[in-house]
């Protein structure tokens, strides 16, 4: 599999083409990648970790440092989006509370305000971590975020009351963190949710006409998901039919339905964690 890697070297990123191969992945971990999506909208990846940034000419919007996995994730996305904009980071969006995405988001605060849900300014308040600064722009159900002449729309997941998840959509592009997996559903990590509310959740963004472009929060190195986000989510669809029919029950906590069809890796250079519809 073919892919774009973003390589630091003398403090300096630079954009190097490289080839993976299933011998290279096992024997070391792969460096950070920086994915065009579109001519202004770019997903950077480290650690099994996705970040979503939009340029404008007044500056960028992020969402999420990733700092969980690595600390030195977010010098290296500041670093990479110095390679495609000389703008600063505007507005840093924390896609819930969480700090595996959310945390080093300070590195930005020189220049950026921090977004988040209600729920996330509550649970960053208690938390009280120098490294993720509570959101001084918050909201409820939706907001729209302007700069530079673009909109960017952040929707609340509503996967509970206590839910700090965040939607977010772009043009064609709509990122979802966590709750839905490269060919899985996280129903088992999440027991607030029910089946149910997790299939009403992905039916909702499924029927927005909005998107073509679905950024997934996490991503399997080597993968290749060209055949697009309705693969990707096919064990919900199975899950819903089965549930759907009559006199069917399930458990309090149904277990994590992972897509099992084999996969074509070849010829497709499409990022692992972006799909198209």
């Amino acid at each position: 599999m073919r892919g774009t890697v973003l390589t630091l070297g003398r403090g300096v990123a630079s954009l190097a083409v490289f080839v993976w191969t299933s011998a290279a992945a096992a024997a070391q971990p792969a460096p950070p990648e920086l994915i065009p999506i579109n001519d202004d909208t770019y997903a950077f990846r480290s650690a099994g970790y996705v970040s979503l940034f939009i340029t404008t000419d007044e500056g960028v919007i992020v969402v999420d440092s990733i700092g969980g996995p690595d600390p030195n994730n977010p010098a290296l996305l500041k670093a990479a989006i110095a390679t495609v904009t000389d703008q600063p980071v505007r507005y840093l969006v924390y896609s819930h509370s969480q700090p595996d995405h959310g945390s080093g988001g300070a590195v930005f605060a020189d220049t950026a305000e921090f977004v988040g849900h209600s729920n996330t300014v509550a649970d960053l308040e208690a938390r009280a971590d120098p490294n993720m600064p509570v959101p001084t722009i918050a909201f409820d159900d939706s907001l729209w975020l302007e700069l530079g002449g673009k909109r960017v729309e952040l929707r609340w997941a509503g996967l509970g009351p206590r839910d700090s998840y965040v939607t977010v959509h772009y043009r064609n592009v709509l990122m979802v963190v966590d709750n839905i997996r490269f060919r899985g559903v996280a129903f088992a990590d999440f027991p607030g949710a029910s089946a149910e509310t997790f299939i009403s959740f992905i039916e909702r963004l499924e029927s927005d006409p909005t998107w073509d472009t679905f950024v997934f929060g996490h991503a399997q190195l080597g993968a290749d998901d060209r055949r697009g986000a309705s693969e990707a989510l096919s064990p919900l669809w199975q899950l819903a039919e089965l549930l759907h029919r009559p006199g069917s029950q399930h458990p309090r906590r149904p277990p994590l339905v992972e897509y099992l069809s084999a996969s074509d890796h070849s010829g497709s250079l499409s990022p692992c964690m972006i799909g198209r519809r």
